[in-house]
């Protein structure tokens, strides 16, 4: 991992449920991780950077712990890659960034919550066979207008 922020030298691993996995120290701005837990594998795990000078000062990155070599880079930009599902997560965060700036300040609240809705629907259903779909569903999940929600519930659960 390489980070591009020298005032960011510590931070922890943690589950989704918020279980501290490890503790991070970064060097020189790399941060080597090696997870063993593969029967678990694979799962979506959080990095949670922090500025030592400042407790609310902090840097959080969703990735996906599976077999190989996660290339995760913290600039400017956050991305993540190396795997195919670290690549899709890429892809959904990449879109979700689309969607965000593409959103004219003229929308309503009502369609600009539609079309998240409809998003965040679409993006969980593609990959509701894989960790990422869980893991939409868990962080992004409250988003979903009542229609969606028992749409994903119902697909979901199938």
């Amino acid at each position: 991992m390489k980070i591009e922020y020298p005032k960011y030298t510590q931070g922890y691993l943690r589950n989704m449920e918020g279980k501290c996995l490890d503790s991070l120290v970064v060097t020189n701005g790399h941060l080597n991780l090696e997870r063993t837990d593969s029967l678990l594998m694979p799962y979506v795990a959080i990095i949670s950077l922090n500025n030592p000078a400042d407790s609310i000062d902090r840097i959080e990155m969703p990735f996906v712990v599976e077999a190989g070599k996660v290339n995760i880079e913290v600039g400017e930009y956050i991305s993540t890659s190396g795997t195919p599902l670290n690549g899709q997560m890429q892809e959904f965060l990449n879109d979700l960034q689309a969607l965000r700036s593409s959103l004219d300040v003229n929308i309503s609240i009502e369609e600009m919550n539609q079309l998240f809705s409809e998003f965040y629907k679409q993006q969980i259903l593609s990959n509701k066979n894989n960790v990422l779909g869980q893991y939409i569903y868990k962080s992004y999940g409250v988003h979903l207008n009542d229609t969606d929600r028992d749409l994903v519930k119902a697909q979901l659960d199938s």
